[in-house]
């Protein structure tokens, strides 16, 4: 892919993490509901998400992740995820940036962000990750991220 389209950015993820992309899961069509299918989608974008927010896969880019999805989801698993990230706050050394700041930017980006579940992302992995941000409504938010200068 080109150099800065979200398939590069996506690709060179996955090759520093050491991981490969989820294949697609058999069965698709018989899931017994939309719930299932959607609960798939959200597991194999995870880390596409963490591109497209600029949350590194670090512990604080974990907090924000799962602040961003319990906005954007309104699901019990990433609010309860959040929760226990916030609580394990007051054992854990200081991080950077704080993991409550890291948790209030992933609700504010959450919140501004079009809905990432509803993106047909195998449709543009040539586009520019900067106009796909664009396109989210979060470009400007991100260079406020206090993730803006924490190295990936």
């Amino acid at each position: 892919m080109p150099a800065g389209t979200l398939g590069q950015g996506f690709g060179a993820v996955l090759q520093q993490q050491g991981l490969a992309p989820m294949p697609r899961p058999e069965g698709l069509d018989l899931l017994a509901d939309h719930d299932q299918y959607l609960q798939q989608r959200v597991r194999a974008c995870h880390d596409l998400w963490h591109l497209v927010t600029g949350f590194p896969p670090t512990l604080p880019g974990e907090v924000a992740l799962n602040a961003f999805s319990a906005r954007q989801l309104r699901q019990p698993g990433p609010a309860l995820l959040l929760a226990a990230d916030l609580l394990a706050r007051a054992h854990l050394a200081d991080t950077s940036p704080d993991l409550a700041d890291a948790a209030g930017f992933g609700l504010q980006l959450g919140g501004i962000c079009v809905p990432l579940l509803a993106q047909r992302w195998e449709e543009g992995w040539q586009e520019p990750l900067a106009a796909w941000r664009q396109r989210l409504g979060i470009a400007e938010a991100l260079r406020r991220s206090p993730f803006a200068s924490v190295p990936a």
